[in-house]
């Protein structure tokens, strides 16, 4: 699956891949909920060999061209900078660096404070080691060189496209120049042999013609799912409702149950047939210019008396990949005008409002409140309600919003975010402790 996996986003474009070899801790779930419990979880070091095993294979098979680590990747040079480093959410160097930052802002305001005081000199220097031989211009990067050089063996730096040695960018097609060590593109190959005096002082380089395979594409859309935002998310989706992974049986209906709520689009809106009522997943949709909220399906719209009865002009949006651009501009647009009315319909208290949508709004709202059966339990409307008081959490940065829920529904985000922080600092803080300690046991065995 790893490699079959490599190949695919090489195919795709992506040259490069970053992986942590960190197991997750014991009695943590990472991804799935329940485990079996005659699975067992690796160490760090028979992982990470798992890992270097598999790219090794992939190497061989011509996926993957150069294994590095992370620290000889990026803190190779002086000037490295923080923001050459991958930024992934939940990494290790990311939540460390924000720790950094605070302490390098609190030993900056305490230099000030002493800057009269005279500083004392050390008694002993301090032992230097090989990656004290680069002194780094950014005092940030030399901070989180000092905890990555020890780990450095489990961040996994994985080229799957070779990269030129003078402009460090991948070469995905042409030609590569390669001697004994290094690789040039063809541009700074070209633009070297240019500017040398003398030709024979040229390394050997040996042309080599890429031959790669023919970059696919995904057909499919993006879907958007907010379970799928982040893996507390579905974590927590999959522990409310006993989604479990423990048994065969269970890990089936789990499955069909997650596939379930992500054809849901629970981020985006559904649209609805305003005749029979029914959700209008495909074919052509019939809408309506004029009006905010209406639209018509296929079905009801062949009958002619929807089109009749409404009076507007109805026009056909297809459903279908070919206009799927389209269609998710528009629905953009109309998420836009749903979220306007919403806010509006909440907050107005007039009997006779001028906006002609503002009393439809205020109905769906009255009907999520008291409707027995909710979304739940299968309900249409409670599910269109739902999803746009969703979205409306998700963008609401008001501290007195009178949108319904709406702030149980940003509290209920909060405490995800913060489960998601909490357990990515129990993992780092995991990791760090286990460093250190090896560190202190291998001074004591040096020691004596």
């Amino acid at each position: 699956i790893l490699i079959g996996y490599l190949e695919y986003v090489k195919q795709r474009g992506f040259h490069t891949a970053h992986i942590w070899a960190c197991p997750p801790l014991k009695g943590d779930d990472y991804i799935l909920y329940c485990h079996p419990e005659t699975q067992k979880t690796p160490k760090s070091d028979r992982l990470r060999h798992w890992y270097i095993q598999m790219l090794m294979k992939a190497k061989e098979e011509g996926i993957v061209v150069e294994i590095n680590n992370m620290y000889d990747e990026y803190w190779a040079v002086a000037h490295a900078s923080p923001t050459d480093l991958p930024y992934f959410e939940g990494d290790y160097w990311v939540g460390l660096a924000e720790e950094l930052i605070e302490k390098l802002d609190e030993e900056g305001k305490s230099a000030k404070k002493k800057k009269d005081h005279k500083t004392k000199k050390p008694k002993h220097p301090a032992k230097k080691d090989a990656r004290d031989d680069v002194d780094f211009h950014d005092q940030l990067m030399h901070k989180l060189g000092e905890h990555i050089h020890p780990m450095k063996d489990d961040f996994l730096v994985v080229k799957l496209f070779p990269s030129c040695a003078q402009c460090k960018r991948a070469i995905h097609h042409g030609t590569v120049w390669k001697d004994s060590k290094t690789c040039l593109c063809d541009g700074c190959y070209q633009s070297q042999m240019s500017t040398q005096s003398n030709v024979k002082e040229t390394p050997p380089y040996v042309p080599i013609k890429l031959t790669l395979k023919e970059k696919c594409s995904d057909p499919d859309d993006v879907v958007e799912s907010e379970i799928f935002d982040t893996r507390q998310a579905f974590l927590s989706l999959c522990q409310a409702n006993h989604y479990q992974f423990d048994e065969l049986r269970r890990a089936k209906h789990t499955s069909m149950l997650t596939l379930f709520h992500l054809g849901q689009l629970t981020n985006g809106y559904i649209y609805s047939c305003n005749v029979c009522k029914a959700d209008i997943n495909s074919g052509t949709r019939w809408h309506c210019n004029t009006c905010v909220d209406y639209d018509v399906c296929a079905k009801c719209y062949e009958t002619k008396a929807a089109a009749v009865a409404h009076g507007h002009p109805l026009e056909a949006v297809g459903t279908v990949s070919d206009v799927a651009k389209k269609a998710l501009e528009e629905r953009k647009k109309s998420i836009a005008l749903h979220m306007q009315l919403l806010v509006h319909a909440s907050s107005c208290d007039e009997g006779g409002c001028a906006s002609a949508n503002c009393e439809k709004m205020k109905e769906l709202l009255r009907h999520g409140a008291q409707c027995k059966l909710r979304a739940t339990g299968g309900c249409g409307v409670c599910r269109r309600v739902w999803a746009l008081l969703q979205i409306h959490a998700r963008q609401c940065r008001g501290s007195e919003c009178r949108v319904p829920r709406c702030n149980d529904l940003r509290e209920h985000l909060r405490k995800l975010a913060l489960q998601q922080q909490l357990m990515d600092d129990r993992r780092r803080a995991a990791v760090t402790e286990q460093y250190s300690r090896q560190a202190e046991d291998d001074s004591t065995s040096g020691g004596s």
